[in-house]
């Protein structure tokens, strides 16, 4: 798992790809058939994002780049029970 860390904004991002060793285990979270492959996730002290797939290459992205990417990114709200 490569990981990277990105500041935007004064906010600190901590960047790092999510590859599910265990699909059976990830659809009993409710989670969708597109998360199977895995998602590249931007967490600040207050706010996941994630993308969709994961980008190639992207541990070798400028800051720019991944700026960009997690302008794009969703905003991911935990499922309650």
């Amino acid at each position: 798992m490569a990981m990277r860390e990105l500041v935007r904004q004064g906010v600190t991002w901590t960047i790092w790809d999510v590859r599910p060793t265990s699909v059976a285990r990830l659809r009993l979270t409710g989670a969708t058939e597109v998360l199977e492959g895995g998602w590249l996730c931007f967490e600040s002290q207050g706010e996941k994002r994630r993308v969709v797939p994961i980008p190639e290459g992207w541990e070798a992205w400028s800051d720019d780049d991944l700026g960009s990417c997690l302008e794009g990114a969703e905003v991911h709200t935990r499922r309650r029970a």
